[in-house]
């Protein structure tokens, strides 16, 4: 399945940022000559009015194009909750594969033939996932603050069943994204006399073991994220881990590693974040904490 990428014309994207670099410049010339209005006023008023009304006419060309682009952008809001189940759907086939040659019903060589072409399939569908999603980057990017368009949601895939007595497969290794794990801290005040057991804890430092962030995907495990000693999450690719869906603020919140544990705090988004359903400012963390930012939820999981 390729994705059906061929109606967005993306060469909008290139007009659009040339036209608000061009309003910008005329905005700038403008400025300038308000600095020698006193010299010549009649002249000044001329120059200023000529602006005022090519910005003018570049923001009616500039509402036609942003008008496309938002259209464009809903089919690719459609097209990425395909590919992004697609990928998911794959890899249920696979482990019914695995599964179906557990019990019996296919031969070591009928096995090894599907898994092959199961893993080409995982492949090609995650490689149009990652190029739907760059593309959608850049779509926004250039229409920040838009207003909030729910993207549909598409059934979760079944749960793969496991044979009886067996454990639940592993994630594989690629999914998870590996920033720097920070190491376990021990306590390294202990009580004095006199001192409450609480004051101890206190100023002692807790011991911390390292942790990840675990994508959910409609009750299935997504990838994981390792927490390093501050984790950024937002829309854009400058943040560890990336979110790029218009609810999410282009810096929306951060993990901070402290002497109490992993503290989850809100930069201000203006869509919020969630914890275990309420909305937070400041949060510590606990295992098994529910955090939801733009409809994407993630497991915090101590490790």
């Amino acid at each position: 399945m390729a994705p059906d990428v061929g109606n967005i014309d993306v060469s909008l994207l290139d007009t659009l940022a040339r036209l608000e670099a061009d309003q910008r410049s005329i905005r700038a010339l403008s400025e300038r000559a308000a600095w020698h209005r006193d010299k010549v006023f009649e002249v000044y008023s001329r120059v200023v009015s000529d602006y005022a009304a090519r910005v003018a006419a570049l923001e009616e060309r500039l509402g036609t194009v942003r008008q496309r682009v938002r259209e464009d952008l809903r089919t690719l809001d459609a097209l990425y909750d395909r590919c992004r189940n697609a990928v998911d759907q794959a890899r249920v086939d696979l482990q019914e594969s695995e599964f179906r040659r557990e019990i019996g019903e296919f031969t070591r060589e009928e096995f090894l033939k599907r898994q092959e072409a199961a893993e080409r399939t995982i492949a090609d569908r995650e490689q149009e996932f990652e190029g739907v999603k760059a593309l959608r980057l850049r779509y926004l990017e250039l229409l920040p603050g838009e207003p909030v368009v729910p993207t549909p949601q598409l059934p979760a895939p079944p749960a793969p069943v496991a044979p009886v007595g067996a454990a639940p497969p592993a994630p594989p290794d690629e999914a998870v994204t590996d920033f720097v794990s920070p190491p376990s801290v021990a306590t390294t005040q202990a009580a004095s006399p006199g001192r409450p057991a609480d004051a101890t804890e206190a100023l002692g430092t807790v011991a911390v073991m390292s942790a990840v962030l675990i994508e959910d995907r409609g009750g299935q495990p997504g990838a994981q994220h390792r927490l390093g000693t501050l984790t950024t999450v937002g829309r854009t690719p400058d943040n560890h881990i990336v979110v790029p869906v218009r609810e999410v603020s282009r810096r929306h919140a951060e993990i901070v590693l402290t002497e109490v544990g992993y503290v989850l705090k809100d930069l201000g988004s203006p869509n919020g974040t969630f914890v275990n359903g309420e909305r937070i400012t400041e949060h510590r963390l606990q295992d098994e904490d529910r955090i939801a930012m733009g409809g994407q939820v993630f497991v915090f999981k101590v490790r």
